[in-house]
């Protein structure tokens, strides 16, 4: 900062000096126009003084020719005396009369020096001009004038050089003293940055560690995600097989292919096993389907699908829940809904899921309805409805994690994997369709699904018209 103090220094001594040149300038400049001014108008005053008097005098020496045009020149006494009778008491003068041919008739006085003001007019007589009048004094007043000029021209430099010169200095010195506070205050401040500058730059080499150390997580992460789809998919596949011939062989021995079954408590123990046996070979179909989206192996088998079919299809797979379960079933479809390109197989499961936990958690006497309709931009909207337990709205995010089970006080005799809504929600995004939940514990819980436009068969204007219809 040394270099810059010099700099700043040197910048302020260039400065006080310009200020004190442009002071003294304009002070010299208001003093000589002032007094210069003064002393001319008076100068100039005195000059038309002496010639008013000068005039005077010939048009009174004019009358007395009108009177006695031969004896007027040979009266000098009364010449002089009306001459100075025109001067202020006590003004010292001086006069002259000289006839047309050069004679002089009278002369009064000391003749005037240099400085002296001297003024003449001509007497006239008959038409012409007969003799000349010229009168001179001493400038008195010019000289007072003068000195009253030196002392305002001085009272107006003294005026500039304060205002141009000390209130300048003084407020300059005041600017300067502020900058160097902020210059001492802007120093500190500096090295407050530059601290925090070097632990930024430790913390920035902190972040950068643990980035690295965080992509690292997420590459093992990645690795273990891929694994871990890879193991269901592998033991799912090996799974499936003994369970479907556990399954065929209960319904073999259920029908008595082979001959009756002598006991009914094996009978009884058959009926358990051949459910077991569905409910475990379901939950190893959500687990494959679900290991196959994460690993993004499952591929969709697009066709034109009615949705309306899946509705009646589902509810006919779904009506011995529905009947003893004492709940309304309401569905809400346009006639002329249009067709959806999409996996039939992949969208029924969507559905049969959706109304499946609507059907659980819905209580005796409850209700679960179905709708579909056409938005404004010509998406096809479907939702699920029901009066079941609900869930708080913070336990949304967990039920849409596979395995993810929230906890309810209301329900307590329902079971469930929690795979059916992330499975759910990773086929609708298959689809590149969304999904959102509302719920609220006791109300009952709405799900509804949004495929994109180029997901509806016809345009969306037909199907307005057509449902508006």
């Amino acid at each position: 900062m040394t270099e810059f103090n010099q700099t700043e220094h040197h910048y302020q001594q260039r400065l006080r000096r310009s200020i004190k040149r442009a002071a003294i300038v304009f002070a010299v400049i208001a003093l000589i126009a002032t007094s210069g001014f003064i002393i001319v108008s008076s100068y100039q005053g005195e000059r038309w003084h002496v010639r008013s008097e000068a005039a005077r005098a010939a048009d009174l020496i004019s009358m007395r020719i009108s009177r006695d045009p031969e004896n007027w020149r040979h009266d000098v006494r009364w010449l002089d005396d009306t001459i100075n009778s025109l001067h202020g008491p006590g003004e010292e003068s001086w006069h002259e009369i000289v006839d047309s041919s050069g004679f002089l008739i009278t002369r009064f006085g000391t003749a005037p020096g240099f400085f002296s003001v001297v003024g003449e007019a001509p007497i006239r007589a008959d038409g012409g001009v007969v003799a000349i009048v010229r009168v001179g004094q001493f400038p008195h007043r010019a000289y007072e004038f003068t000195a009253l000029g030196l002392a305002l021209g001085i009272i107006l430099a003294g005026c500039v050089i304060v205002v141009l010169w000390v209130l300048p200095m003084r407020a300059l010195d005041t600017a300067f003293g502020r900058a160097e506070s902020y210059r001492r205050a802007l120093e500190v401040r500096v090295g407050e940055l530059e601290s925090t500058q070097e632990k930024l730059q430790q913390q920035g080499a902190e972040l950068t560690r643990a980035a690295e150390r965080l992509f690292e997580a997420r590459e093992k992460e990645h690795k273990a995600n891929v694994a871990k789809s890879e193991f269901l998919a592998n033991m799912s596949h090996e799974l499936r097989t003994p369970l479907n011939s556990i399954i065929g062989f209960t319904e073999i021995m259920q029908l008595g292919s082979f001959g009756p079954i002598a006991n009914a408590r094996y009978v009884e123990y058959l009926g358990h096993i051949h459910a077991s046996g569905g409910l475990l070979l379901e939950l190893i179909n959500d687990m494959l389907d679900l290991a196959k989206v994460e690993a993004g192996k499952l591929e969709l088998e697009e066709q034109a699908v009615d949705f309306g079919q899946l509705v009646r299809g589902c509810r006919n797979l779904l009506e011995q829940g529905i009947g003893s379960g004492g709940l309304e079933f309401e569905e809400r479809i346009p006639e002329r809904l249009p067709m959806l390109i999409a996996d039939e197989r992949k969208m029924r499961q969507i559905l049969f899921n959706l109304l499946s936990n609507a059907i659980k958690y819905t209580p005796p006497g409850g209700r679960v309805s179905v709708e579909a309709w056409l938005d404004a931009p010509g998406r096809f909207n479907f939702s699920v409805t029901d009066t079941g337990a609900g869930m708080a709205p913070e336990d949304i995010p967990t039920a849409l994690e596979p395995f993810g089970q929230v906890d309810n006080l209301m329900v307590t005799d329902r079971e469930g994997t929690g795979l059916g809504l992330p499975l759910t929600k990773a086929l609708v995004e298959l689809h590149g369709g969304t999904i959102t939940l509302a719920s609220e514990p006791g109300k009952g819980t709405t799900v509804m699904v949004t495929m994109p436009v180029g997901r509806v068969l016809v345009q969306p204007e037909t199907v307005a018209n057509d449902c508006t219809g």
